[in-house]
């Protein structure tokens, strides 16, 4: 019985320490990953020491005049003699290896796609959530009994979600595809989350809704136009980025539309005051006089 039981407990420390040895590999595999340390097709037996002979950088010199260009063409003699290549493949080679630096037309193409389907589904949801709204179909209907509105639960989970997505926006530009526009993308990202904290705040959620459904559908267009000039249709890019051009007109004049309904409730609620305040004025005089 003493052996047999001796069996029976090495053998599941035997199982349990193939269990947490594998465990370990696959923790080791994970942190060890190329595509978290290495470029795109690197493997680390490509970086192994003897794998290949190393190939030195192309150093440019920073200079004028005839010496910059003679100091050029003495480095580029010199890399091919020891690399036993001509001239014009060390050139070739080195245009290649800047060019791995830059990112590929696909790798934009993949990002502008994820955008243009998450503004295609936020604009779908938003008009389900704002279909039987009575500020959609009636700008002034954002007004009436202000700020005493309540917020029903699709415009919470509109707004969350409509947040959510500019705030990973925001952080996910530093890890994405750097563009020449990249700080003015960062500051328009943060002011629409600062003016959409601001209406959540202020109870302004009806404007607000409406905002954001209007610019998630100009952005469908945008993000399209972006697509298919990336894919080379040059004329349905111009198309699509005309419609677009119109969507912003017509996101002017909603604005426009919003400001001026909300200049002739506040006239009309100024005006319903002072008739009361006049009607009150003149009942405390009769009754003075009686």
């Amino acid at each position: 019985m003493p052996c047999e039981f001796l069996k029976i407990d090495s053998n599941s420390t035997k199982g349990s320490f193939k269990t947490v040895m594998n465990v370990l590999q696959k923790v080791r595999d994970t942190f060890w990953s190329t595509n978290v340390w290495l470029p795109p097709n690197t493997t680390w037996a490509d970086i192994a020491p003897g794998s290949h002979p190393d190939r030195p950088c192309l150093a440019i010199a920073h200079g004028s005049g005839c010496n910059a260009s003679a100091v050029c063409v003495r480095k580029l003699t010199e890399m091919a003699k020891h690399l036993d290549m001509t001239e014009r493949q060390i050139e070739r080679w080195w245009r290649l290896r800047r060019a791995q630096d830059k990112p590929s037309t696909l790798t934009k193409f993949c990002e502008n796609t994820w955008r243009c389907i998450y503004y295609t589904y936020s604009f779908i949801f938003g008009l389900i959530v704002l279909w039987d709204k009575s500020w959609l179909w009636d700008v002034k209907n954002c007004w009436y009994g202000y700020p005493h509105q309540s917020i029903t639960n699709d415009i919470w989970w509109y707004y969350m979600i409509s947040m959510s997505f500019y705030w990973s926006l925001t952080v996910t530009q530093f890890f994405d595809v750097k563009r020449k526009d990249f700080w003015q993308m960062f500051i328009h990202h943060m002011v629409t989350l600062m003016l959409m904290s601001f209406s959540w705040v202020c109870n302004l959620h009806r404007v607000g809704s409406l905002v954001l459904l209007v610019h998630d559908c100009a952005d469908i267009f945008l993000e399209a136009a972006k697509l298919t000039k990336y894919a080379n249709y040059q004329k349905l890019c111009d198309i699509i980025f005309a419609i677009f051009t119109m969507s912003g007109d017509i996101r002017s004049s909603d604005s426009e539309d919003i400001s001026q309904s909300s200049e002739n409730i506040q006239t009309a609620v100024n005006g319903n005051i002072m008739d009361k305040s006049t009607g009150n004025h003149i009942k405390r005089k009769k009754a003075s006089k009686n």
